[in-house]
């Protein structure tokens, strides 16, 4: 994924329009994408926006880097919509194999006069009016008429993140955004993206966008909620362990981390020469179902449980390197982390 996209263009009917709303529209728009590539040096992009909270769109596919830093990034039309919204239409698009564009996401942010300058607002402030909502202190579910929502699944999440947070003392001041509906397509829809490569067919597909947004199929998805809440006290530890209490409470690919750990051996047996510590070399998804890096994550969580409970996981998450994790955290030499873990996926 390049990243290239400093720049933001327009198309010649945005770029040529005789309305001087769209026009102002457009360069207040471009000046927060700027700001946005590069904050501090082109201002903030707070600045530009409305009572949001949040930029849903700019860390939608990565909590690290702004989606405006990756690609090239051309916006195609500035409508008025209802309510003295204007809509604000980008296409992000990247070279593909062989010299060819991919799309990665068409997104919509809208904008509206706010004491006489236009200020930028989230698409979803827009869109959730025409939904149903269900929310309460952890979850705030929001859903379209059309989709058939479980209360009962909802309550019993409700449950787990109330047990979970107090487990492992996170913070719960702030409620996740919840998008459920009939298809992905449909949840990223109803956030401003009318398209978008975050998309499945699968009936357990979900994702979380950092930094507090959950969509999904269904009011249940543990693996997307533990992320939430975990890495707003988190936020740099080592992904191993970030995919690692995830997949250990809530599963991963709708099977359970005993599910993936017998998938895990089966893995080493078809790879025996695999070495351990090199996580990144065995963080790919296997059969489209499993993921060894996740389930060595779910071991860590498991052996950590098991030698101090929670409050030895929590001390494991405060190292941002995985190898110094193994070091300091669990007295395990770099040299010895594969024969360590191979002792410990024999003995489970």
């Amino acid at each position: 994924m390049p990243a290239n996209g400093q720049n933001l263009d327009f198309s010649d009917e945005v770029y040529s329009s005789d309305d001087p709303d769209v026009r102002a529209i457009a360069s207040m728009w471009e000046s927060c994408f700027r700001a946005a590539v590069h904050p501090g040096e082109e201002g903030r992009p707070e600045t530009y926006w409305g009572d949001e909270k949040t930029d849903i769109v700019k860390n939608a596919f990565t909590a690290n880097y702004p989606i405006y830093s990756f690609g090239f990034h051309r916006t195609f039309n500035i409508r008025p919509t209802e309510g003295g919204f204007f809509e604000i239409h980008t296409l992000n698009e990247w070279p593909g194999p062989e010299q060819g564009i991919e799309v990665n996401a068409i997104y919509t942010i809208c904008a509206k006069r706010v004491d006489d300058e236009f200020r930028l607002f989230n698409y979803f402030s827009f869109s959730k009016r025409a939904l149903d909502s269900y929310t309460n202190r952890y979850i705030e579910y929001y859903y379209p008429c059309s989709y058939a929502f479980d209360r009962a699944k909802a309550d019993s999440t409700i449950r787990f993140i109330e047990w979970f947070t107090a487990t492992y003392d996170l913070p719960a001041d702030t409620p996740v955004r919840y998008v459920v509906a009939n298809t992905l397509d449909e949840c990223n829809a109803i956030l401003g993206f009318p398209y978008s490569w975050l998309r499945s067919h699968l009936s357990y597909a979900g994702a979380f966008l950092y930094p507090e947004t959950i969509i999904s199929r269904r009011p249940d998805h543990l693996h997307e909620l533990v992320h939430f809440f975990v890495k707003q006290k988190f936020p740099r530890a080592t992904d191993l362990l970030h995919e690692g209490i995830a997949a250990y409470y809530g599963g991963s690919s709708d099977r359970s981390y005993a599910e993936h750990l017998r998938m895990f051996r089966e893995y080493l047996e078809a790879h025996p020469d695999v070495d351990l510590s090199g996580f990144d070399s065995y963080r790919v998804l296997v059969d489209g179902v499993t993921n060894p890096f996740y389930t060595v994550g779910a071991l860590l969580v498991d052996r950590a449980l098991a030698i101090g409970g929670p409050e030895q996981v929590l001390r494991l998450f405060a190292y941002t390197d995985p190898g110094k994790m193994f070091e300091s955290g669990l007295s395990v030499p770099r040299g010895e982390i594969d024969a360590y873990l191979r002792k410990l996926i024999a003995d489970k």
